[in-house]
């Protein structure tokens, strides 16, 4: 039910700021440039951010997991600023909710996703409610401040005592830019790798003119890493390089892509539409240690072990499985790919079905068997879930079966759980 909630009240949202949009351009006596820019939540652009003549109005999203380092915690907060590209006069507010305790500053500052950087405005607190803060005003950007907003780096961060360093932040994204990011881990690796090693990536790219690209990735317990790179592959998938990324001289953890990266169109497409990972190599694990799908809202990628466990009945067997799920929340576009091992017989067909966990249910999709390598099975190209599909992903009443010759009605499963 909370899902159908904030499912009606997105749609309503967006319903409401086209019916908004129409009235605005229709009032205008003027030619206006709009470009349309949706935020992570219906996964278009960043936000929608609109340029009417030389002002543009730009959305926030503040949260923890944009800070550098990420924090975790239920802070969040929203607000809008209004830039006129040519004066570089400012306006705008944000309000926070959520937050360890109340905010004890707020700040644009400058810096990509992923880096941090100087202060650029000091917000001011609004008197009669310590969440909400403005930015002064009059303020105006210097040359090279707009120059940096109007390419999608600067921020805004709030400060609280128990996060002095800040707790939540929002990256200012006019229109055109996307902010897509990828937590790294060794389990993501095909096949899988036991490390302690982790990350963090964000990837800032224009999604249209030169399809600019900016990236951050930061590593934990991995100095040695001998490259590192942003790869084309869904989840479950291995694929060809797109892009090498640098190590920074005084920083081995640190790792960006080179000034001046742009990707082709069909590197863009795939990249929004979850196709495109981080993988970090190291002496240990040449070919990556440490890997993590490149996604934003509304693209999901979900993991799944199959098991004969979790059969209905249980099966008894050696057989397992790991199973990845990409899944697109606007259009229903799904790729899996499934990895299959130790089981009684060969595997005669794999599904992906519907039905929570412990009960049984219709086949979905079906799935087909690569080619080149028999246990590895994939949906078709051009799957598509239904809206009443989609929902059951949303509810976790998704699950993969794979059947053999010795159990037909399925040797193992998983659940998909988002």
């Amino acid at each position: 039910m909370p899902r159908d909630i904030t499912r009606v009240f997105r749609n309503l949202l967006i319903v409401g700021q086209l019916f908004l949009l129409a009235i605005l351009l229709g009032a205008c006596s003027s030619s206006s440039d709009s470009n349309g820019a949706q935020s992570n939540a219906t996964g278009q652009d960043q936000s929608p951010a609109e340029t009417t003549g030389n002002r543009t109005k730009i959305p926030l999203t503040l949260s923890g997991d944009q800070t550098v380092p990420a924090v975790t915690g239920g802070g969040s907060g929203t607000g809008s600023l209004e830039v006129d590209e040519k004066s570089g006069e400012i306006s705008g507010s944000i309000s926070v909710t959520g937050l360890s305790g109340a905010p004890t500053a707020a700040h644009i500052h400058m810096g990509a996703a992923g880096e941090t950087g100087g202060i650029v405005i000091a917000l001011e607190k609004d008197p009669n409610d310590a969440n909400l803060w403005r930015v002064p005003d009059g303020s105006t950007l210097a040359a090279d401040q707009l120059a940096a907003l109007l390419a999608a780096k600067t921020y805004i961060n709030v400060h609280t005592a128990a996060n002095p360093a800040g707790e939540i932040r929002g990256q200012i994204l006019p229109p055109g830019y996307r902010l897509l990011s990828a937590s790294l881990s060794g389990e993501n690796e095909i096949p899988p790798v036991t490390t302690t090693a982790g990350g963090k990536g964000f990837v800032t790219v224009k999604t249209s003119g030169e399809r600019d690209i900016l990236v951050t990735l930061r590593t934990t317990g991995l100095d040695d890493a001998t490259a590192a790179h942003i790869h084309g592959g869904f989840a479950g998938a291995n694929g060809a390089i797109v892009l090498g990324l640098e190590k920074d001289a005084n920083d081995p953890a640190l790792w960006r892509a080179p000034d001046g990266s742009r990707l082709e169109q069909a590197q863009l497409d795939a990249l929004l539409a979850g196709g495109a990972y981080f993988n970090v190599h190291s002496p240990a694990h040449p070919s990556g240690e440490i890997r993590g799908q490149i996604v934003a809202a509304p693209v999901r990628v979900v993991r799944s072990e199959l098991s004969g466990a979790q059969e209905v009945p249980p099966v008894t067997t050696t057989g397992t499985g790991v199973g990845y799920v990409t899944v697109d929340g606007d259009s229903g576009a799904i790729t899996a790919n499934l990895l299959v091992a130790d089981l009684s017989a060969a595997a005669t067909a794999a599904h992906i079905h519907a039905g929570a966990a412990g009960s049984n249910g219709g086949i979905v999709v079906a799935l087909e068997q690569d080619a080149a390598n028999p246990a590895l099975w994939k949906t078709p190209a051009g799957a598509v879930l239904d809206a009443t599909q989609l929902h059951q992903f949303e509810d976790g009443e998704l699950y993969f079966n794979v059947h053999t010759s010795t159990h037909p009605g399925g040797e193992i499963r998983g659940q998909i759980t988002p």
